[in-house]
């Protein structure tokens, strides 16, 4: 049984890692309903195989779509599955990631809900923080990291142990994803699913003009229901990207302009850390260069690095420390080598 975990509450799949045994889980983010009810009856890989049921009895929500504390009852459903899944039980110390913006009293419902779950402790730390301790032996003197996850961006300057800037932006993957559908459905005239949609993001999307050649067929239905083959290239869905990566992009470029004098030789060699799902988006690393003027690269393992940096924060954070500091970013970076918290006002 693992008595230690740290859990990546992204919005689209939850990815669990414990010391020294790396990634324990990777588990969707999803809760199947009742549809006469209402009532949650799965969650997790349970949930979507509700799906595949002949009576249609269910529906699936993802419910950290529009944030971590939208549903208490929904939280505590998918984080029970998850210690279970994971191999977690009574008296395992959580360490759980969380968006930049969250707010004090989100974090102690978030808290409260592990523990009645039966942790022995559970604290919480920034998701790009997280990103940074899972793809460096140490943190860097001055870096600018941004983790897109499926539902949201977090970007993050950190300088010599001090967080100046922070930023949580409602854009992620799925946003993406939606993007695509919309494109088929107007001018198309093409109703595709969301796994579709994120299909044709992953094999032909690009967000960048030297790389537009890519094409691949998609089946849809028409306005009668009827099914219909397409085919798409990576010029025609350009468009529909770049609107919403724009706001990535403003964010990221906020957060540039906020590197003090002293540490913008830093922060440019280290360059722009890009981790999470949606950094896999072709062309992404390019836009941000072209924007920014600031190298830019994909960590090493962008999907599973914030689970493995949570896992890893185990050995540097001191013991026992008291449930009524939730949120142990501020702790980590000054046990990793730094100062703590800077001005982080936009």
């Amino acid at each position: 049984m693992q008595n230690r975990l740290g859990i990546d509450m992204g919005g689209a799949t939850l990815y669990a890692a414990a010391p020294g045994c790396g990634l324990v889980l990777k588990d969707p983010a999803v809760v199947a309903l009742d549809r006469d009810t209402g009532r949650i009856v799965a969650a997790g890989a349970a949930a979507e195989q509700k799906l595949n049921m002949p009576d249609r009895r269910f529906s699936l929500s993802r419910p950290f779509t529009e944030g971590l504390t939208k549903s208490p009852e929904v939280l505590r459903t998918v984080l029970r599955t998850c210690l279970v899944t994971a191999g977690g039980g009574n008296d395992t110390d959580l360490i759980l990631s969380v968006p930049c913006d969250i707010g004090d009293s989100e974090e102690e419902l978030i808290g409260e809900i592990a523990e009645e779950l039966g942790a022995a402790s559970c604290h919480l730390v920034y998701a790009p923080l997280a990103a940074l301790a899972g793809t460096f032996l140490r943190l860097p003197a001055g870096c600018l990291i941004v983790d897109i996850g499926a539902t949201h961006t977090n970007v993050m300057l950190l300088c010599r142990g001090r967080i100046y800037y922070m930023k949580t932006v409602d854009v992620g993957g799925q946003t993406f994803d939606r993007a695509i559908a919309e494109y088929f459905q107007k001018y198309r005239k093409i109703s595709i699913s969301l796994r579709t949609a994120e299909q044709i993001k992953m094999k032909v999307g690009s967000v960048w003009a030297g790389s537009m050649g890519k094409s691949m067929e998609v089946r849809g239905r028409d306005h009668a229901g009827r099914e219909v083959k397409a085919k798409v290239t990576s010029a025609e869905l350009y468009d529909s990207l770049e609107r919403p990566l724009s706001m990535i992009l403003e964010a990221i470029f906020v957060a540039v302009t906020k590197i003090p004098s002293e540490f913008v030789s830093t922060v440019f060699e280290t360059g722009i850390q890009l981790s999470g799902g949606g950094s896999l988006l072709d062309g992404l690393e390019q836009m941000v260069v072209g924007v920014t003027g600031v190298s830019a690269a994909r960590v090493d393992n962008p999907v599973g690095c914030v689970a493995l940096g949570l896992a890893e924060m185990f050995d540097i954070l001191p013991e026992n420390i008291p449930s009524a500091f939730r949120n142990v970013s501020e702790i980590y970076i000054k046990h990793a080598g730094g100062t703590g918290l800077g001005d982080t006002n936009e």
